[in-house]
């Protein structure tokens, strides 16, 4: 047996391209409503871009999309499958249900909809997620937990009352081996399930009520007013300040710390006054990559002066 060709370019692959051409017009359909709960506990300033220009965002890659076609994969089969269970045992599990609610927000009427995964035994809320080994061992998956105490609300709106929320993560990228020398924020499995907080009603109710009025005033500003994002929005990596020993010195020294880098720099134009210190800022991830409404995003572009000069 001979490998023949290799396909190294995605779009290159006929039904990879033709499934994702698909699943982008599916995605581009809204709700019907003013605002799904993806979007409420997301930043005001992409969701409202993205809202304004739909035209005009960076055209999503297969590459960048791929992750959330395998997603929605993965929902369909524990859909069915669950849906299979049900069957034997009746009424175990409530799958992908639609959750529709209003709330009146500076004199509009405001219509949120969303879709919870899975509520087990009418009391145990699950969201499946396919996501990267870097949502635990870098933060704590709080927007997963927000998200998941707004379903909560909702489905408490509709007479469920939820005792406990779980994320059902599924981690492509996990490794043993990275396991075994990572510590405990490391997932322990490929498959791992987390509890999260369960809020108080009054909690839940005033988070997602703050948070539908967050972006119902971002919709009533211009693009340049939008509320910025903030550093963890932009998954942004640390900045750094680079210290150089003359005017053309080609490497530096880097401090994650002005203060010493400051102190640093003070001792190098003791000798030569030329040693300057510049501010490298942290990669924006998401900016860089998963945004599409970083094109048209004064802050993004501002951020793009900075790293040019």
């Amino acid at each position: 047996m001979s490998i023949i060709k290799i396909y190294d370019k995605m779009d290159e692959i006929n039904p990879l391209k033709h499934a994702m051409e698909v699943h982008w017009n599916k995605e581009r359909v809204r709700l019907g409503v003013d605002f799904a709960v993806t979007e409420i506990i997301d930043h005001p300033r992409p969701a409202q871009l993205k809202k304004r220009f739909p035209a005009q965002l960076r055209q999503d890659t297969i590459e960048t999309s791929l992750p959330a076609l395998l997603g929605n994969g993965t929902h369909d089969v524990f859909e069915k499958l669950l849906r299979d269970y049900n069957t034997i045992h009746p009424q175990t599990y409530m799958v992908e249900r639609r959750l529709l609610t209003t709330l009146m927000v500076n004199n509009k009427m405001i219509r949120i909809a969303g879709r919870f995964d899975i509520l087990e035994s009418q009391t145990i809320l699950w969201d499946i997620k396919q996501t990267s080994t870097n949502k635990f061992k870098y933060g704590d998956g709080t927007d997963f937990e927000n998200q998941l105490n707004i379903y909560a609300y909702m489905l408490h709106l509709d007479g469920i009352n939820v005792t406990s929320v779980n994320a059902l993560c599924i981690f492509p990228d996990w490794n043993g081996y990275e396991y075994s020398r990572s510590g405990n924020s490391y997932p322990p499995n490929k498959v791992t399930g987390y509890q999260f907080t369960l809020w108080p009603i009054e909690t839940q109710k005033d988070f997602f009520e703050r948070r539908v009025q967050l972006h119902v005033e971002a919709s009533e500003l211009n693009d340049d007013a939008l509320p910025e994002c903030d550093r963890e929005d932009m998954w942004a990596k640390p900045d750094v300040w680079a210290v150089y020993k003359d005017a053309d010195a080609k490497r530096a020294k880097l401090y994650k710390d002005q203060t010493q880098a400051s102190l640093y720099l003070d001792t190098l134009k003791k000798e030569n006054d030329s040693a300057y210190l510049t501010l490298r800022p942290g990669r924006r991830t998401r900016c860089e990559t998963w945004c599409s409404a970083a094109p048209l995003c004064s802050q993004y572009k501002e951020y793009l002066k900075l790293i040019n000069g």
